[in-house]
This record gives C-alpha cells, sequence and structure tokens, in this order.
C-alpha cells in the first residue's frame, strides 16, 4: 500500500466531518442569514472622537505628529459638490482656538487642519514652546460641526 493508498481515507473522513461542522454552524444561524445587511444585529461604537497621541498632559517636541480616532459614525472624504449627510464626514483639527458651536461652518484656514482627505494624522505646523490647546471635531463635507458630542479637546506643551 502506497502512502496516497493510505492517506486517502483519512482526508475523506477530515472532508466529511468538516461539512457536518459547517452544516451544525449553520444550521443555528439560518434566521440571521434571512435579514437584509442592515438589519443585522451587530456591535456597533458610539459616536466618538479622540485623541491617540499626543495624550492630554503630553509635553512634544516639533515636529508634532496628532493621530486621532473616530468611531459610530460614517468616515469619508469630503467630496466637492455632494450634499452633506448627517452620520458622514471627516476630522478637523483646531490648534489654539475654542472650538465653535454646534451648526458652525469652519474656514479651514490656517492654523486650522481640514482632514478632508479622510486622514486621522495630521503633522502640525511648528509651534511655538509653551501650553498649547487642539481640539478635534467630527465635520460634514462642508464642514459644517453639528454635533458637540463629536470634539475633544486636549492641552499639550512643547518643548523649548
Amino acid at each position: 500500500m502506497t502512502i496516497k493508498q493510505a492517506l486517502l481515507p483519512i482526508v475523506v473522513i477530515i472532508g466529511v466531518v468538516a461539512l457536518l461542522a459547517y452544516a451544525i454552524l449553520a444550521s443555528g444561524s439560518n434566521d440571521k442569514q434571512t435579514q437584509s445587511p442592515q438589519q443585522t444585529p451587530h456591535a456597533s461604537l458610539p459616536p466618538d472622537v479622540q485623541f491617540v497621541s499626543p495624550l492630554d498632559g503630553e509635553t512634544v517636541a516639533n515636529p508634532v505628529t496628532v493621530r486621532m480616532a473616530v468611531g459610530g459614525v460614517r468616515f469619508e472624504a469630503a467630496t466637492p459638490g455632494v450634499t452633506a449627510r448627517a452620520g458622514y464626514g471627516h476630522l478637523y483639527l483646531i490648534i489654539d482656538r475654542p472650538a465653535p458651536a454646534a451648526g458652525a461652518k469652519l474656514s479651514g484656514g490656517p492654523p486650522d487642519i481640514d482632514l478632508a482627505d479622510a486622514s486621522h494624522v495630521a503633522m502640525l505646523p511648528a509651534l511655538a514652546p509653551g501650553p498649547h490647546t487642539l481640539t478635534v471635531l467630527f465635520v460634514d463635507s462642508a464642514d459644517t460641526f453639528y454635533d458637540a458630542a463629536l470634539m475633544q479637546a486636549i492641552s499639550i506643551s512643547v518643548s523649548g
């Protein structure tokens, strides 16, 4: 008997066991398979934006790279001419200014950084030594800040 002939029954048995396991697992989830993707239950994140680095109170040196995270909303690049939709947008970074009121349209001018390309990392312009405030906002495609819950402000210090 060759090795191929000896292994064939083992391979067949493994295949049958795998098919049975798949059938058992699939039969337990038939109710989920009949739902549309929009109705399929899943864990979702609450709407949130936050700084990943630097963190509040950190001392940093120029050049400062800021990393941010967003969850619970649809994160997408701004597309000119597309009507802004609630729950869709991108990040906007404010440097050394107070956060705007909800409903405010932002200008995108320096020193602010409009991350309209849907990135979540930004290199800041050189900051003077000392304390600074950074505020990240989630804005719609028209750069309108519509939800005060989608904002975080931190204080950092730049070393001399």
